[in-house]
């Protein structure tokens, strides 16, 4: 009986954690889940830190479950540990192996598993970041660039042909004009007339040879100039024409490419911001991956050893279990994410060099293959505006008020201002304050996610409500996450604490919800179809009624909110992330409604 009694903390693992890791799958944690079942039934002592070893440096929130579960072993250990060394019988050994081969095929695995997953999401993001560099915007646009394009490429290739034919043209007057200068003399004329022959048939003869040589050359000469001066007009005409097609060509690029630079950086600033955010939570989540590696590894040497060994009560075996498996090194190095350097992706350019008009590589891509002989003008830069960074004006912390849709906001009892503190509305429930939100254009049933930042006041009662309409009710129950209306759910995976600020979002999804706290998803619940319809005429925040219409508050919120957004759509998780880094909204243009101190 003593045995089998101080093996029933190691009997209780096997059904724990096999109740607990049953049909889990997904990103949800397993260790995690299984938390508050272990707890609850693993009869164990307080589980204060073992004497025996260090836990080395646990980050705070992560883990629970797997320390948990190591902490019940040590404990069960320490116990046993002052008797006279019994031998274990082979039901005890057989529950040991259970546990081990679970252990290992189950909750080691369900680590892999989730860690393998969040490679592939970080690369996704990464994807979408470098996939703004291929935006394709403004066909209107870019088509009047190419038009443009074409008929300066066209005009230049006119005025190369007109150059070419002015010179041929004003060479051959040239050539003409430096021939009939060296022979132009009447010796070389081919007319003949004897130094001593003045006969008057003779000069006749002479005479009209001369005059038709004389007439002859100056008709060529005329042609010839006639010729090299009609060219090289055409050519300065077409070259002014070209000139002209050049400023519009440039002119268009220009607002080409700012278009584009503005989808660009744009895109890279969202989405860099996005992956951000994605990084943000997903250290945290490495960090709980390796934490969780750590106490599965050590679990498993104790069983190991309490299989090897066959005893539980010796305390030579004890001390040696503590001092090989409590004190061993664990590699982790398994669970590493190589994450991108944020800052280096943050030094971006929206704009390629292409596409910048008037630089160098622009100029060698579109002029540097004109015809023989043929310039352009001065290229007319333009300066192009990139999006660095989105900035919102900040708030200047005066009247609360939603300035999104235009909705009527009432303060009832009024809510106050605290500008030293995020420009938050504080609400005093004692005041039973509320704000009412009344307009045109509610909301109606369709995914949307609604995004707070909020400070829990220290006299928090049991309801804290953030959000309240006929259709559903979103707050906090104690210190999780909970919503209402829909039908009654607590998110007990992860909680708030008082007095400290934290970004909550909802998100409804088709027929589910999903909560999140400071950009991690504490899961997701779906009751099948959910009540269909709006929320009705009015919007109540920071209070909640039982009755329709919404009357007297039955339960309020206590504490700070720094703003309550309503997006008309589900916004991702890496966009919730991102969301609960920043104060300004992620997406105006999905943003259906803001309240807060402007």
């Amino acid at each position: 009986m003593a045995r089998l009694a101080a093996l029933f903390g190691l009997t209780l693992l096997v059904g724990t954690v096999a109740q607990a890791t049953h049909g889990v799958t997904g990103k949800d944690n397993v260790l995690i889940q299984m938390r508050q079942p272990l707890l609850n039934q693993i009869p164990i002592v307080p589980r204060s830190p073992s004497p025996h070893r260090a836990f080395g440096s646990p980050v705070e929130g992560a883990g629970d479950a797997a320390t948990a579960l190591l902490q019940s072993v040590e404990e069960a250990l320490r116990r046993s540990g002052g008797g006279h060394g019994a031998a274990l019988d082979p039901e005890a050994v057989g529950v040991i192996h259970a546990v081990a081969g679970m252990m290992n095929t189950t909750i080691r695995q369900s680590i892999l598993d989730n860690h393998a997953s969040l490679r592939p999401e970080l690369d996704q993001q990464l994807a979408r970041f470098w996939s703004c560099t291929d935006a394709t915007t403004a066909p209107g646009l870019a088509a009047k660039a190419e038009a443009a394009r074409v008929a300066h490429a066209q005009c230049r290739t006119k005025q190369g042909s007109w150059h070419k034919e002015s010179s041929e043209a004003c060479g051959a007057w040239h050539s003409f004009l430096l021939s009939r200068d060296e022979a132009g003399h009447l010796e070389n004329s081919g007319c003949g007339l004897a130094p001593t022959n003045f006969s008057m048939d003779a000069l006749e003869v002479y005479n009209g040879c001369a005059l038709r040589w004389l007439a002859e050359t100056t008709a060529a000469a005329e042609a010839l100039h006639r010729n090299c001066t009609n060219a090289t007009e055409e050519r300065k005409a077409t070259e002014a024409k070209c000139g002209t097609a050049q400023a519009e060509f440039e002119e268009v690029s220009c607002d080409l490419a700012q278009s584009i630079c503005t989808e660009v950086s744009s895109c890279k600033v969202r989405e860099l911001s996005a992956l951000e955010g994605l990084v943000s939570m997903m250290r945290p989540m490495e960090a709980r991956l390796k934490h969780e590696w750590v106490a599965v590894e050590r679990v498993m040497c104790y069983l190991d050893g309490l299989s090897t060994n066959h005893t539980t009560t010796n305390p030579d075996v004890v001390a040696k279990l503590f001092g090989e498996c409590g004190n061993a090194t664990i590699n982790t190095s398994g669970l590493d994410i190589i994450f991108p350097n944020i800052t280096a992706l943050g030094e971006f350019k929206g704009c390629s060099d292409l596409l910048r008009p008037c630089h160098e590589d622009w100029l060698a891509r579109e002029y540097g293959n004109l015809p023989l002989g043929v310039h352009v003008v001065e290229c007319q830069s333009c300066s192009l505006v990139e999006i660095v960074e989105e900035t919102t004006p900040a708030p200047a912390c005066g009247e609360i008020a939603e300035r999104v849709s235009g909705m009527r906001v009432t303060n009832v009892g009024g809510i106050t201002v605290d500008a030293e503190d995020e420009c938050s509305m504080v609400v005093m429930p004692e005041d039973f304050a509320y704000l009412s939100i009344e307009g045109t254009g509610m909301q109606p049933d369709e995914d949307f996610t609604l995004v707070s930042k909020v400070k829990k006041s220290s006299s928090s009662e049991v309801y804290d409500i953030l959000l309240d309409t006929l259709l559903y009710r979103w707050g906090f129950y104690h210190q999780n996450l909970y919503t209402w209306k829909w039908g009654y759910r607590v998110w007990e995976t992860s909680s708030v604490a008082n007095e400290e600020w934290h970004t909550v979002a909802l998100r409804k999804r088709g027929g589910q919800v999903e909560q999140f706290l400071d950009g991690i998803n504490l899961g997701a619940w779906s009751r099948g179809a959910l009540r269909s319809g709006g929320p009705g005429s009015e919007i109540r925040l920071f209070a909640g009624s039982d009755r329709s219409p919404l009357s007297s508050p039955v339960h309020q919120f206590h504490g700070k909110a720094a703003y309550m957004r309503w997006f008309s759509r589900s916004l991702s998780d890496a966009e919730i992330a991102a969301q609960s880094k920043r104060n300004e909204a992620i997406d105006s243009k999905s943003l259906f409604m803001e309240v807060r101190a402007w």
